[in-house]
């Protein structure tokens, strides 16, 4: 049986599916068992009855995050259980098989279901893997993804041609930052702090260019609005008149990101209690 998304359950209600995720909780009520199951689509409630007796000893055995693959019956949530906010809050998995992927070893450091992970910062960086599946932090590379993909494609649209500059350099390209110093095999080299020349170059050839690149600036700092590596939209184009015409792209491109990061990325912004106006 092929593994689908837990999205797609609620159009298939009366069919046996297979899913795999991470496990979010597991209550015990009696002898049923429930475990919500998360996978990046969502999250599904799932009962395992005492009748499915292997699925039922290897549920025993589960806890938040372990990662494992069931196979069962979708099915709608008996009545005045239903969350009708949430197409998957109608629907629930009746397991027949489960297998454990991957188990969890020792105590997580943090509980990753939490709306809001209250813990330092090296703490969060040191649990990457873990600080990621929080919903919050997750909903961060979402919005973050969705606004590189709109300037990518506006900027397409726009006719510029995108290019993929060098990040190891022999010699510094920008007077207006400090560098960072690299050891290049035998060779001093540095880490690229703008993209500027090979825009200039790119311009002569393809007339409008753009990049989605990381840039680093070896800057001292000592707040955390200040970073020494980020990512940078950068794009050049010629045969302008004026300033206003730039000014006319960057607005295009401004109106067309936060167009789609409000209509793409509204359960995201939510979360966060925020809005584009």
């Amino acid at each position: 049986m092929k593994r689908i998304l837990i999205s797609e359950t609620p159009n298939l209600i009366g069919q046996k599916v297979k899913l795999s995720g991470w496990v979010s909780v597991r209550r015990d009520h009696g002898k049923l068992i429930f475990i919500d199951l998360r996978d990046r689509s969502g999250i599904i409630q799932m009962v395992v009855i005492p009748d499915k007796v292997e699925a039922h000893q290897i549920s025993k055995e589960v806890r938040s995050e372990y990662v494992i693959t069931v196979e069962g019956l979708v099915k709608e949530r008996p009545g005045g259980q239903e969350k009708n906010e949430n197409p998957l809050g109608r629907v629930e998995l009746e397991v027949e098989k489960m297998e454990i992927i991957s188990r969890v070893e020792g105590e997580l450091p943090f509980d990753v279901s939490k709306k809001d992970l209250d813990v330092n910062l090296n703490t969060l960086l040191d649990n990457r893997n873990l600080s990621l599946r929080n919903k919050k932090v997750n909903d961060i590379f979402k919005v973050y993804s969705q606004i590189l993909k709109s300037y990518g494609e506006v900027m397409r649209e726009r006719g510029f041609l995108e290019i993929k500059s060098p990040k190891i350099l022999s010699a510094a390209t920008e007077g207006g930052a400090n560098f960072f110093k690299i050891k290049y095999f035998k060779r001093e080299a540095y880490l690229a702090q703008s993209p500027q020349f090979y825009k200039q170059a790119g311009v002569g050839a393809f007339e409008r260019v753009f990049e989605i690149g990381t840039v680093f600036r070896a800057e001292p700092h000592f707040t955390t609005r200040h970073v020494n590596e980020y990512t940078g939209l950068d794009a050049e184009m010629g045969f302008i008149e004026n300033f206003s015409e730039i000014m006319d792209e960057l607005e295009l491109v401004m109106k067309r990101i936060i167009k789609d990061v409000k209509e793409k990325c509204a359960k995201e912004l939510a979360e966060y209690e925020s809005e584009i106006s």
